[in-house]
Order: structure tokens, then sequence, then C-alpha cells
């Protein structure tokens, strides 16, 4: 299991080269389409990713806590879909500084978890059952692999 040194680090150095690759997306390329179901831009992956942050902190510090996460039968696709439309009207600046305080907040937050909180256990929205370690390290995957997608579709 990796450690919490480990993970904050990573968090913080994905974060940034997140960050750093959406800043250098021109405007043509932040709204071609990368997803067609459902219809995302890469400008919505970027909010998607800032409203995913949002949510799966305080998912993750309320499992560490003890709550046993994510409601039985959550319908992931729909919070995305309300999310990202809570999103749609900002500016491409104010995502990208909403994802970096996002970020910020995070690994702060986590900077306090107890190693043992790790290994707890809950319900993230996606993984299902699962360790803390798990969610924490799917959040950074989670970015990787949507940058991964516009890199691919954009032939970066």
């Amino acid at each position: 299991m990796p450690s919490l040194d480990l993970l904050l680090t990573r968090l913080a150095e994905t974060g940034q080269a997140t960050h750093d690759f959406f800043a250098a997306l021109s405007p043509a390329e932040l709204t071609r389409t990368i997803y067609t179901d459902p219809d995302w831009t890469a400008r919505d992956i970027l909010a998607h990713l800032v409203t995913t942050e949002r949510a799966i902190r305080p998912l993750i510090l309320s499992i560490c806590a003890g709550d046993p996460g994510a409601p039985a039968g959550f319908d992931i696709d729909a919070a995305n879909a309300e999310l990202l439309a809570g999103l749609r009207a900002e500016s491409v600046s104010a995502l990208l500084a909403a994802w970096s305080a996002e970020r910020a907040t995070t690994v702060a937050a986590y900077r306090s978890l107890a190693a043992s909180a790790l290994e707890r256990r809950g319900r993230h929205p996606f993984l299902g059952e699962t360790a803390v370690t798990d969610m924490i390290q799917l959040m950074y995957r989670h970015e990787m692999l949507h940058t991964r997608d516009i890199r691919r579709s954009l032939n970066h």
C-alpha cells in the first residue's frame, strides 16, 4: 500500500500537470468534442475534473471518519451531468483557478489523515466498495485518463 506521503506527492504533481495541460490547449482544442456519450468537449472535461474533486474529497473524508460512503444505487452519470451543468458558464481561466484551488485543498485536507484511515473501506461512486487508498489513487489516475483521451483525440 502506498504511503500517505506518496499519495499526496502524486496528487500535487498530477494536479499541476493537469493544470498545465489544459492551460496549454488552444481555444479551438478546448471546444473540440472528445467524448460523444456524453457529449463532452475538452473544456467540459476540465469542468468535470473540478466537480469531481469537489465531490470526492468530502466523500473520502467522511469515509475516513467512519461513514459508509456513497449511497447504494448512486447514479454517477446523472450526478456528473448535473454537476457539469453548473459550470458550463464558467470561463476556462476560472475553471483552471478552481482546479488548482480544489486540488490544493484536497492535498491539505488529506495531509492530516492517519495512516490507518487509508485502510478504511467505503462505497465509492465508481469503484464500489473499496479502500480509501484506492479512492485517492483513482483521483489522480482519473485526470490522467482524461488527459490521455484528449491527447489522443487532438493527436498531441
